[in-house]
């Protein structure tokens, strides 16, 4: 009898060597499987994150734009003292002030005294991102606002294309002539 239970205890023995070697290639597929899924949502994270920086761009652009056009600013003469709260270039709804337009920074001017550029970026509330303004009419551009380089050039023309940018118009009257705002925020 000591020889049958011997003989069952041997038997158990190698299926239960069996049943490990099918753990290790359980635990093996899982952690393979467990590791493409973590690859996979790392990469999805990154393409939501891109997705909600660039729609926090949309909202952003389409509300300042829309203040500029239709605000004056506060205080509503601003452009006096170049001291805002907030910067508005309208003097009505869609009707652009030539004074409000032309203390925006950009290229230097002999005599000009212009607002900051981080100053208008704070006044703007876009201070995560940098700008680019221009006004043109038919073929003729009429004002160009933003971040300069020494050379005289808008950086948003120097910045990387894989990097997000998002642009929002509207139509306007600037000096006198139906005219095209364009507002671009980068960055």
């Amino acid at each position: 009898m000591a020889t049958a239970s011997f003989k069952a205890n041997q038997r158990l023995g190698r299926r239960g060597q069996i049943v490990s070697y099918d753990i290790y290639l359980a635990v093996f597929v899982f952690l393979i499987l467990f590791g493409a899924m973590y690859l996979l949502w790392q990469g999805n994270l990154k393409h939501l994150d891109r997705e909600r920086r660039i729609l926090e761009m949309k909202y952003t652009a389409v509300q300042v734009a829309d203040y500029l056009v239709s605000s004056p600013g506060n205080p509503v003469d601003w452009e006096v003292n170049l001291d805002p709260t907030a910067v508005g270039l309208a003097s009505e709804r869609l009707l652009l002030s030539e004074s409000k337009v032309a203390k925006l920074p950009g290229l230097y001017e002999d005599g000009v005294q212009k607002l900051d550029y981080a100053m208008a970026k704070n006044y703007l509330n876009i201070a995560n991102y940098d700008f680019y303004l221009k006004i043109e009419s038919g073929s003729s551009l009429l004002f160009e606002s933003g971040k300069a380089n020494d050379s005289g050039l808008f950086i948003v023309s120097e910045y990387p294309l894989k990097e997000a940018r998002i642009a929002y118009s509207r139509m306007v009257q600037y000096d006198n002539q139906p005219a095209l705002l364009t507002l671009t925020i980068y960055g």
